[in-house]
């Protein structure tokens, strides 16, 4: 029997038109009320429970307690750790209580639009695999319809059905997004949960005693135990771009060879973010070695690339130290293999508000000996957070990018000449201290030879120690401000020898 994923979605504005259920009249009927579409929508991180009062029982009354068979329908409660704000996150409908017991279902999902969400990020679960499902209208976000038929009561326990939601880039600890069911019924819809007899007892329990709204909740990262080697993955692919963007990574020995390794760091960053966690990667030995055969859920048939600190890697076997920076991604062009990989001389930094950062692209192609070249990315579109700016980048690649509001930044590029796998960078912006500690360049919370070696670092090649430079020590925001001691010009080498006198007693800092 032919299988077919249904989903079917609509607007969640407060106002919108709602169609009104009717209800039956006896005395022991139950009445329904409209669907407000605020009630997921209100973006006050509040749960929503079910109201049983939006189901309308049948024509002919029917006793909920009277049935044998007392099904629920539970939405996963999902908390998530707010280092996964990007990500998608899978969440699963699930059925129990009725195990051979139903055929005809139908159930409209409504959650908070912060949350976005597809048709592919929809799919049934291995409790309806032997039904059938019909395809519905997409619309917008708000409400997802699910519907399944069948020939005999073949729905199963289990799960019923998952949503891959992806969580806003933005998401803060206490955020909480309502996922959650309402009753529908009129001329288009009818929302049942039912037998081949199409009995009503059963559904009348479901709908008033059975359902459990669920939510994605963020909460704080909980610390991970290791052995304090920390790495960063960045993760692209053709159809969703960045689903991970300078992810730090607590890397471990997790296959147990003896080797800190790419298949290690990748492993994890998928048990730890992917929807599924570890089913969305998979790597295989080959003559070649030890290669990606899955990534982010992306079976190709082998068309990846990964590099480590920009360079590229020939397996996932090599070996990967503290502070490396790898980047893995899917072809988009599996055929003549276009895609084209480019960098920027930052991979993240640590702003404030109103301060520019200075980047530098290029991209890779290969000599005679397949050899990797360096150019100038040159005429590349800036976007941020997806977002595109009027920034573009000059002949050396070069190009600079002011902050004025707080919040983590996603910056890209795209090219109308090259297929890319584009350069990234993520910038953290916060508000300039309220005070300034003088000398702690560092910004350690100690005034001592350090401060005056990161600030003679910064001043001598500020393209490697300066706020935009290369390496991963170099100064930060604070930094410059803690460091700038006493010059009028700014953060210079003066401030090196100030620092320095203080620390030997010889002047007191400000």
């Amino acid at each position: 029997m032919k299988k077919f994923i249904a989903a079917a979605m609509s607007l969640c504005i407060a106002g919108s038109a709602v169609p009104v259920a009717y209800s039956y009249s006896g005395a022991n009927s139950i009445t329904a009320n409209a669907w407000a579409p605020s009630d997921y929508c209100r973006y006050d991180n509040a749960e929503v429970p079910y109201d049983n009062s939006s189901f309308v029982n049948s024509e002919f009354y029917v006793d909920p307690s009277d049935s044998e068979i007392k099904p629920t329908l539970k939405i996963e409660k999902l908390e998530v750790p707010v280092s996964a704000a990007g990500t998608k996150q899978r969440v699963a409908l699930t059925v129990s209580g009725a195990d051979g017991k139903y055929c005809s279902t139908s159930f409209h999902v409504h959650y908070d639009n912060r949350l976005t969400v597809s048709k592919n990020d929809l799919s049934f679960g291995e409790a309806v695999s032997d039904m059938s499902f019909k395809i519905k209208s997409k619309n917008d976000d708000g409400e997802i319809w699910f519907t399944t038929t069948g020939e005999g009561d073949d729905g199963q326990d289990g799960k019923y059905a998952y949503i891959d939601f992806t969580i806003p880039a933005d998401a803060a600890p206490g955020d909480l997004y309502p996922i959650g069911i309402d009753f529908n019924i009129n001329a288009a819809t009818n929302d049942c949960f039912t037998d081949v007899f199409n009995s009503k007892l059963m559904q009348s329990y479901l709908f008033t005693n059975g359902i459990e709204n669920g939510y994605i909740k963020i909460v704080e990262d909980e610390p991970v135990q290791s052995d304090g080697t920390k790495v960063y993955v960045s993760i692209h692919t053709p159809e969703d771009g960045y689903v991970l963007a300078h992810q730090p990574i607590d890397l471990t020995d997790i296959d147990g060879d003896g080797k800190l390794t790419i298949d290690d760091a990748l492993y994890i960053a998928h048990d730890k973010f992917y929807p599924t966690g570890d089913e969305g990667y998979d790597s295989t030995v080959s003559t070649y070695g030890l290669m990606l055969s899955k990534l982010w859920g992306i079976e190709n048939g082998g068309s990846y690339g990964y590099y480590v600190n920009n360079t590229m890697s020939s397996a996932l076997s090599d070996e990967i130290k503290n502070g490396d920076n790898i980047r893995a991604y899917a072809y988009s062009d599996t055929k003549n293999y276009s895609d084209t990989y480019s960098y920027f001389n930052i991979e993240s930094a640590d702003i404030f508000t109103g301060r520019t950062i200075d980047l530098t692209a290029n991209y890779y192609t290969f000599d005679a000996n397949w050899m990797p070249v360096p150019n100038p990315l040159e005429g590349a579109e800036i976007l941020v957070n997806g977002e595109k700016t009027d920034l573009i980048t000059d002949a050396t690649g070069k190009v600079s990018v002011k902050f004025e509001k707080t919040g983590k930044n996603i910056i890209t590029a795209s090219s109308d000449k090259l297929t890319l796998i584009p350069p990234v960078c993520v910038v953290n912006v916060s508000d300039k201290p309220d005070t300034v500690v003088s000398g702690d360049a560092n910004c350690d919370g100690n005034i001592d030879m350090a401060d005056v070696v990161i600030v003679t670092q910064a001043c001598l090649n500020p393209a490697k120690y300066g706020e935009n430079g290369s390496n991963e020590d170099r100064i930060t925001s604070a930094g410059i401000l803690n460091g700038d001691v006493g010059s009028a010009y700014g953060l210079d080498i003066v401030d090196a020898l100030l620092i320095q006198k203080s620390i030997l007693k010889l002047i007191k800092l400000n």
